[in-house]
């Protein structure tokens, strides 16, 4: 276990505690759900996908890095499938689980994965359990070898959508025999990018060429990837036994930072809820019994007017959020397409109709990427001011220290858009058991992420659109000559290819963009009810204190106090 997570359980080991030996009742501890963030902590898995094009070296990088040859070399594209490499401690229990869908996978034997990889296309990934000491050392980093980027439309793109919102860092490999980086992989480089993850580059079968043309590759590359990604990344030569420079990338790979990145704020949060806690004990114990159920009362119409916010946003989704983005959106994937014109025609010339099939799937990926994920950011800020107006609204005639006031309504908000917004969702999937208790656990965040709400959105759109590509392509290949004149195909491209994607898009994009938008909405809703309801249950609480008549109300507060100092002396080591 990681010393991160270590001293997280720890800090929150010693709050719950505090807590209990504070005189905060079992019911009220619980409500923080303590417990269930630390065995989010405790879970913590993090993805490193290996990615390049079709025969680049992954699995021959990954085979040396292991000390032996477990991932076959020299599969066709065809029967490639993503491959995570877990580590085993008993070795009697190596297995393969091929991955149908999250709660579902058949079980190999290892010996087997060569017929696994003919079954590519029944799969999603599969899982690789070795009892290896290489993988043992890298834990919690979890290897995967990705399927290259000449494999099938519906095998690459399951394998981009699955991992893309998953990995916390990428190893990109660029063979010398390429010696440069293709449009295609500039496209998924900035996919990358765009999520936050950090990449690290090799330049793969260097033992093919003199020292001096690979070094002339290498300088030509970290130049190429400074422009399109406007970062100075170290491009490292290998040959096939580039195991120990896999190493030490690995290494370099800080997973502490990566753990403090997913959960400090979920820890300090926990101290600020049990500050709230507290303190609402306190005022509730200085107030009398009527004053605490005028509280109450403000406190039951904040929840009522969120739960009218949440269903007023609802009914409103469709023709505030929903219709009007669909336009936008398939208008900039249109206008992404229109600006790649002369690599659809390149495509459509000198491969036909796969490579324009792959082209354009390739370019409407990455453009719905992005431009939702924009939408989506612009949308969650806007949903949650919504809400942080409307209780302002309940609560600005009431100004006690019972009260929402206005700077925890903005506290709430401010973590609110920041669970939105931040890279959560990279806890690895585990077997069918493992992966039911881990949902059970993370019930600790009950928001999306709107990196994974993109990638929910996109993954479908995707599929819808490579299995009507042929048809959208029919016509056009139809009466299509190899030497037709090159106008002619950028006129048919540009008037009749492209308006059909974007028709495509028009179609299947609102059916699943509302429906997200709603959860993204309930998801907003259910938070600020949350911590509404703590609030409010916690004056309950007071009130029934009362009622079994509190003989010393000044000696409980004091009490009270002194618990909400050693608190906040355990939040400063943590801030």
């Amino acid at each position: 276990m990681l010393k991160t997570q270590e001293k997280y359980m720890d800090y929150l080991d010693t709050l719950q505690l505090q807590l209990k030996e504070g005189g905060i009742s079992e019911e009220q501890v619980a409500t923080l759900q303590i417990s269930s963030l630390k065995d989010a902590i405790a879970e913590t898995e993090m993805l490193v996908p290996v990615v390049g094009a079709f025969s680049s070296g992954k699995s021959s990088l990954l085979n040396s890095f292991l000390g032996k040859e477990y991932l076959p070399v020299g599969i066709t594209p065809e029967t490639s499938l993503a491959t995570e490499l877990r580590y085993v401690a008993d070795e009697q229990n190596q297995r393969i689980e091929a991955v149908k869908d999250e709660n579902l996978f058949e079980r190999y034997e290892i010996d087997q994965i060569k017929e696994v990889s003919r079954n590519a296309s029944s799969y999603k990934y599969m899982r690789l359990y070795l009892h290896n000491n290489r993988l043992k050392e890298i834990e919690p980093l979890i290897l995967v070898d990705m399927p290259g980027f000449q494999s099938p439309l519906d095998i690459h793109n399951k394998a981009i959508m699955e991992y893309l919102n998953r990995g916390v860092h990428y190893v990109v490999l660029i063979s010398v025999e390429d010696g440069t980086i293709t449009r295609s992989m500039e496209r998924k480089l900035q996919d990358i990018i765009s999520f936050k993850r950090d990449i690290s580059f090799f330049l793969s079968k260097a033992n093919l060429r003199s020292f001096e043309e690979v070094e002339n590759i290498r300088e030509r590359l970290v130049e190429h990837i400074e422009d399109i990604l406007d970062v100075t990344k170290n491009v490292i030569p290998i040959d096939d036994n580039g195991g120990d420079s896999l190493n030490k990338i690995l290494k370099t790979i800080d997973p502490e930072l990566i753990c403090t990145s997913i959960f400090k704020d979920d820890v300090k949060e926990k101290f600020y809820s049990a500050i709230d806690l507290i303190n609402t004990i306190i005022a509730g114990l200085k107030h009398d019994k009527d004053e605490n159920e005028v509280a109450i009362e403000n406190l039951s119409r904040s929840l009522d007017a969120i739960i009218q916010q949440r269903d007023r946003l609802i009914s409103e989704a469709k023709d505030k959020y929903s219709d009007v983005s669909v336009n936008y959106i398939a208008e900039q994937v249109g206008q992404d397409l229109t600006s790649s014109i002369d690599e659809l025609v390149s495509a459509a010339i000198n491969g036909g109709s796969s490579s324009l099939q792959a082209v354009l799937s390739d370019i409407v990926r990455s453009s719905l990427l992005n431009h939702i994920q924009t939408f989506l950011h612009d949308t969650g800020q806007d949903l949650v001011d919504n809400f942080v107006y409307e209780l302002k609204n309940v609560n600005m005639k009431d100004v006690s220290d019972l009260s929402l006031s206005e700077e925890s309504i903005n506290k709430m908000a401010e973590y609110i858009k920041s669970l939105l917004s931040e890279v959560s969702d990279i806890f690895s999937r585990k077997t069918e058991d493992e992966d039911k208790n881990a949902r059970a656990k993370n019930t600790y965040r009950v928001i999306t992420t709107i990196l994974s709400v993109t990638t929910n959105i996109v993954s479908p759109i995707i599929e819808i659109i490579i299995i009507l590509l042929p048809d959208i392509l029919g016509a056009f290949f139809k009466n299509w000559q190899r030497n037709s004149q090159e106008n002619i195909i950028r006129s048919q491209i540009l008037t009749s290819i492209i308006p059909d994607i974007k028709r495509k898009i028009r179609i299947e994009l609102p059916k699943v963009l509302h429906q997200e938008i709603e959860k993204m909405i309930i998801g907003i809703s259910n938070e600020f009810e949350e911590k509404i309801e703590k609030k409010k249950s916690t004056l309950e609480a007071v009130q029934n204190e009362y009622k079994v008549k509190i003989e010393d109300i000044q000696q409980a507060i004091t009490q009270y106090n002194n618990l909400l100092e050693n608190v906040k002396k355990l939040l400063k080591e943590i801030i």
